[in-house]
């Protein structure tokens, strides 16, 4: 039961990971950039977000994932590798 549930988790991240690659492209306007980014990527440094990127990204990420976020309280930190934004995006959601 609890391989399966593990399973399903590493399954749901590596979906929700895929989608913000593509949001990225997205926002980035260069749909070529989702395959140059990897789970360790640092979004503002490897791929180049300006702070406007950023507030769109975090906008379309709010409607595609249903979530939540508080610019005033949220942590560039956050934006340092796919897989750390992907997990907050996920704590996001359990809220």
């Amino acid at each position: 039961m609890q391989k399966n549930l593990n399973e399903k988790n590493l399954n749901q991240k590596i979906l929700n990971q895929e989608k913000l690659k593509q949001i990225i492209g997205e926002v980035m306007e260069n749909e070529k950039i989702a395959g140059r980014i990897n789970e360790n990527s640092d979004l503002v440094d490897d791929i180049g977000m300006d702070s406007l990127t950023i507030i769109n990204f975090i906008l379309r990420v709010e409607d595609e994932f249903e979530v939540e976020i508080d610019f005033d309280e949220f942590d560039v930190e956050n934006l340092r590798s796919l897989n750390v934004f992907a997990g907050y995006i996920e704590s996001k959601q359990q809220e």
